[in-house]
């Protein structure tokens, strides 16, 4: 049945997605800090082209298209990584789903990786692009240019922001860690292991869950059956009624239900914790207890 198969969240999507993203504003960082750091060096390579005719804007979309091919590179091995990941491990077989990159079966794919390639570039190089092409010629030749306090500024506030992504990022993964460690651990109040659930519709069907029980339990490899109207872990219904306080008072509340037949606490391995459980001896369990 679809409601018993096993399913994913959207919210661990959306956590990868976003490490991702953090990882590629890292890689920007990196790349305009390495970038601003060889400024001397290449201050005279930027003098030099001026010299010899080269206008602002040419130097821009020069150092803009250094960054893109370095980007493009960077999504081919990507892309290979990927393709090595799914050939030579078997994630396939841990996510239990036939999983394979081809660019040529999903073409809405390329168009994404390229524009994804387009604005790393763009964001990464846009900042290095602007300051070298701002250097002068004629300082650049006579002296080396240094950057001065501003780009050394910006360039200790850029590392900040940097390691500040790097500790969040690996602040809230191993705290993510920690919550699925003890989500894995944590008693859940009944035992999960080795049942099997089956879905009776139908009125006729249903009346006939006595009958199915007595075959059922025919076999010797069936340790117990019961039955409910609801499952576990899912959204329960919900009735208001009123409840008596210690003063005496009714309060309106609500509350929510589970309709179960005799054996269920047994069935699902549970522990009450006050009260009895329900017995076929007594008559007046039957729609009448709780």
């Amino acid at each position: 049945m679809p409601y018993d198969e096993p399913t994913g969240n959207k919210l661990s999507l959306y956590g990868f997605a976003a490490v991702a993203l953090f990882i590629l504003i890292v890689a920007c960082i990196n790349y305009m800090n390495l970038a601003t750091a060889r400024s001397a060096k290449r201050a005279r390579e930027v003098g030099m082209y001026k010299i010899l005719g080269a206008d602002r804007t040419q130097m821009i979309l020069g150092f803009l298209g250094e960054a893109l091919c370095f980007t493009l590179f960077a999504l081919v091995i990507g892309i290979i990584l990927v393709e090595v990941a799914l050939t030579l491990t078997p994630i396939t077989s841990l996510l239990d789903k036939p999983l394979h990159l081809d660019l040529s079966v999903h073409h809405g794919l390329l168009p994404w990786l390229l524009g994804l390639c387009l604005l790393v570039g763009l964001v990464s190089g846009s900042y290095p692009a602007f300051y070298l092409s701002s250097v002068p010629p004629v300082a650049a030749l006579v002296a080396s240019h240094g950057g001065g306090k501003a780009n050394a500024r910006l360039r200790e506030l850029l590392v900040l922001v940097q390691f500040t992504i790097s500790v969040g990022v690996i602040a809230c993964t191993l705290l993510m860690a920690l919550q699925m460690r003890y989500i894995a651990n944590k008693s859940l109040g009944f035992e999960k292991e080795n049942r099997l659930l089956i879905t009776l519709r139908g009125v006729d069907l249903i009346g006939k869950i006595p009958v199915i029980k007595i075959e059922l339990l025919k076999n010797s490899h069936i340790l117990g059956i019961s039955a409910s109207d609801n499952l576990l872990g899912q959204n329960m219904p919900t009735n208001g009624m009123a409840i008596e306080t210690n003063s005496g008072e009714m309060q309106t509340t609500t509350l929510e239900h589970l309709s179960v037949a005799e054996d269920y606490l047994a069935v699902m391995g549970m522990e009450l914790t006050e009260g009895r459980d329900f017995s076929k001896k007594m008559l007046t369990d039957v729609g009448t207890s709780f």
